[in-house]
Formats: structure tokens, C-alpha cells, sequence
């Protein structure tokens, strides 16, 4: 099985996925509207709106700034039926490792034997 984290925009086939599970995951006074939350995934640079897939079928989302010195997550959310299987430690553990171009520590090493 393979975990992707993928930014997507809106004319993306899977971006209704993320749209939906952002609606139904958080309460309306912890995100935006949905036509500003559009027009940040499609036009601001420094805003990825992503796409969690487990053997190309989606899984959750992840929404995020980069602020250059560091990254803010924003909305993190799994799908109802993916919760609780250990999946959330094992894409932030992922989430980390792509921000940190692959480097890995020994630290990193001991959260992940925790996420297994």
C-alpha cells in the first residue's frame, strides 16, 4: 500500500473529496467560506490544499501555509471510516519528512516505530 500527500487545486478530479471532508470534519467557525477557501487553494502560492490517497483512493486532506521559515497547518482531517488505524501519525511523520527534504533523524526513527 502507498500513501501519497498531493496539493491539488480545484478542477482536480479528487479536489469535491477534500471540499467535503473539510465541511464535514470542522465546524463552520473553523475554516472559511467555501468560494475563499477555493480561491486560496487556486491563486495564493504560498497555500497548499492536498490530497491524502492510500493506493490512489483518498483517504483524508491536509491544508497548509508555507511561510517560508516554517509551515502551518492548517486543517488536517481523515476520513471517517480511515480513523483510528494509526494512518494520522504515519502522514504527519510523512508531512515531516517531505518538509525536511528527506533528511531523517534518530528521533525520527523512534516516532515512526511508534506509528507501527
Amino acid at each position: 500500500m502507498m500513501i501519497e500527500i498531493k496539493k491539488v487545486t480545484t478542477g482536480h478530479k479528487l479536489y469535491p473529496f477534500v471540499e467535503e471532508l473539510l465541511l464535514s470534519a470542522f465546524p463552520e467557525q473553523e475554516r472559511r467560506d467555501n468560494q475563499f477557501q477555493r480561491e486560496n487553494t487556486d491563486t495564493k502560492e504560498n497555500f497548499h490544499s492536498c490530497i491524502i490517497t492510500l493506493s490512489e483512493h483518498p483517504i483524508g486532506m491536509i491544508s497548509l501555509w508555507n511561510l517560508g521559515e516554517f509551515i502551518y497547518i492548517e486543517h488536517f482531517a481523515l476520513a471517517q471510516h480511515e480513523r483510528n488505524k494509526g494512518y494520522g501519525c504515519l502522514l504527519l511523520l510523512i508531512f515531516f519528512i517531505m518538509s525536511c527534504n528527506g533528511t531523517i533523524s534518530p528521533s525520527l526513527f523512534f516516532v515512526l516505530f511508534l506509528c507501527i
